[in-house]
């Protein structure tokens, strides 16, 4: 009778007879001169661990479903980063769920289906840790990116809710709209940071700093300077001190001045701090 440690030896084979032991042959054969056996086993099991990751078994699909790849939402951006060069998840998107159905069974317009689902993937892909352009969804369902754009900024607009596209979540582009709508929904709605971070796909850090920006502004012009002195002094763009000069424009009889009125003092403390370290420009004595 075999004992264990035979046994072992018998079925090892039958073991070995992995994808990671094929690739461990392959990166053996051709490119073992370059690293040893504990590196190549290394290699070989974080290749199994992407593959697992990056190509789900079939039976994690559902009908309807289909599997993507998401700029990992913690990736930032950065000047000429190519996508290459992007940290990138896989993510499953529903294309056609049971309640697209039930509502074509009910009489439901196939157009009126279409324009919910490019709101569906962005906020599937945002749950699992990822962010989707507009050029991705256009490709998924073989639109054009004006037709997608236009079905999100009609929603954005009834709701009153930002759709997490990588051009909102990671600030890109000129045409985003979310510091706006952060700004609108604290000074004319009075609603709370937490809730507006829930509502618009944000971070309350984001939240926070976004609405912090657009008070140093008003504060700024309500201290008499133009937009390139504003600049100089909150080392803003002069793209997006005018971004907030058009929000702050919109948002007369908001609050928002009476607001900074209740809080002047902590915004002139450090407004003054940041002046101090500036001194004069342009012939205007700051923070006085």
């Amino acid at each position: 009778m075999l004992n264990k440690k035979a046994e072992y030896n018998i079925y090892q084979s039958i073991e070995q007879k992995t994808f990671r032991s094929a690739l461990f042959h392959f990166v053996k054969k051709e490119y073992g001169f370059t690293m040893g056996n504990l590196g190549i086993e290394r290699f070989c099991k974080d290749v199994e661990g992407l593959v697992e990751k990056y190509y789900p078994k079939r039976e994690y699909l559902k009908a309807g479903q289909m599997l993507w790849y998401a700029v990992a939402e913690e990736e930032k951006p950065s000047y000429a980063k190519r996508i290459t060069e992007t940290k990138m998840v896989p993510v499953i998107l529903s294309i056609v769920t049971e309640e697209d159905i039930e509502g074509l069974k009910k009489g439901a317009g196939l157009r009126e289906i279409k324009k919910k689902l490019p709101i569906r993937l962005h906020e599937e892909a945002k749950e699992q840790g990822g962010v989707l352009s507009e050029l991705d969804t256009a490709v998924i369902m073989k639109m054009s990116t004006g037709t997608i754009s236009r079905y999100i900024l009609n929603y954005e607009h009834e709701t009153g809710k930002v759709v997490p596209r990588r051009g909102t979540v990671h600030d890109l582009g000129r045409s985003v709209t979310h510091k706006r709508l952060i700004c609108h929904e604290r000074f004319i709605k009075k609603h709370s940071s937490v809730r507006i971070a829930r509502e618009t796909s944000h971070s309350l850090e984001e939240v926070e700093k976004y609405l912090l920006d657009c008070r140093r502004v008003k504060y700024c012009i309500l201290k008499g300077l133009d937009e390139e002195q504003i600049s100089f002094v909150l080392k803003m763009s002069r793209n997006l001190v005018r971004e907030y000069c058009g929000i702050i424009t919109d948002l007369e009889d908001s609050g928002l001045e009476k607001e900074l009125e209740n809080d002047l003092l902590d915004y002139k403390i450090t407004f003054d701090r940041s002046s101090e370290e500036v001194g004069m420009h342009d012939g205007v004595e700051l923070g006085k």
